[in-house]
């Protein structure tokens, strides 16, 4: 409620002769809504009186409020009483604006994010965008086959780009492979100027999916990523990886600058009785046309562009 502001002495002088007039100090409280204890305090000016029982007692009494009172507005006490608080809670736990304490803030609140999500649905708050899990099994080794060729991994981002002009069949089947697998939203773009398909996934979640079954965040070059583990145990899984990778030039060539990726390759294709050659550097290649025909037999390719090529 609001509250009257007199000068030192004015509001007991005023509720004394209220008192006068009206007769106890019982009075003056039932007509005010408070408790007589209220109104002797407000006599001995510990509490400021508010505002709408000043006016009840000068109507119903008859005497006049003192000339020029303010009046402080409901509430008006909050700001003051929570800034007293703050510097209280500042001197025992330290200032929580602090670049550590924003940090603790923000985990704790991710956190209770990530454990009760129903209570943030519809709210403006961005929540993980979340994914489903699939087994390991050869479409999810064919998509990391992709991501190893054509794919750059961020920490929030995974992102493929293939050729603008030839691979938009291609493309369409890795849109449907990663939908498939995570049921995950891919945007399609085409940056302008250049001739290239970008396949953009968004979430953490598929990120950190993802990095768990041996793929890397950022350069894969500068990291000399290779083929996860278990896939290269599994000579199933290995052939479909292999297929997931990019192929282009004369004959059919794996182009890669990772060597510990190369020779991965170069090891699964002469495996299953490629005559695969590796140089060494960034190539690995098939040359011959019955080898070509061997590996479109055994390991098969889901790109249109190269079963055309091939055919001719």
């Amino acid at each position: 409620m609001s509250r009257v502001v007199l000068a030192k002495g004015e509001q007991g002088d005023f509720l004394r002769r209220v008192r006068i007039a009206l007769g106890g100090w019982d009075r003056l409280a039932q007509m005010s809504g408070v408790r007589s204890r209220t109104i002797r305090d407000w006599a001995r000016e510990r509490w400021r009186m508010s505002f709408e029982a000043a006016l009840q007692l000068q109507r119903h009494s008859g005497v006049q409020l003192p000339r020029g009172i303010r009046v402080l507005p409901e509430f008006w006490s909050t700001s003051k009483a929570a800034t007293v608080r703050n510097l209280k809670w500042n001197a025992v736990y330290g200032n929580p604006g602090t670049l550590e304490g924003r940090r603790k803030g923000g985990a704790v609140s991710q956190q209770r994010r990530r454990e009760q999500p129903q209570r943030y649905a519809g709210s403006r708050v961005r929540l993980r965008n979340g994914i489903r899990i699939p087994p390991d099994g050869e479409e999810l080794a064919e998509f990391i086959g992709v991501v190893l060729g054509d794919g750059a991994i961020s920490n929030h981002q995974v992102r493929i780009t293939l050729n603008g002009d030839t691979d938009r069949a291609y493309g369409g089947y890795v849109v449907d492979l990663a939908q498939r697998l995570f049921g995950a939203r891919v945007t399609v773009g085409e940056p302008k100027g250049e001739k290239v398909l970008c396949l953009t996934m968004t979430g953490r979640n598929l990120v950190e999916f993802l990095v768990s079954k041996g793929l890397h965040r950022g350069n894969k070059v500068k990291q000399q990523v290779d083929i996860p583990k278990w896939i290269l145990s599994n000579d199933g899984l290995a052939r479909v990886c292999v297929r997931g990778k990019p192929y282009r030039s004369l004959g059919l060539s794996f182009t890669s600058h990772s060597l510990p990726l190369l020779r991965s390759v170069h090891r699964i294709l002469c495996g299953i009785g490629l005559p695969a050659k590796c140089d060494g550097r960034r190539h690995v290649s098939i040359y011959k046309r019955a080898g070509i025909k061997r590996y479109l037999e055994v390991v098969g390719t889901k790109n249109p562009k190269h079963l055309q090529r091939f055919a001719e």
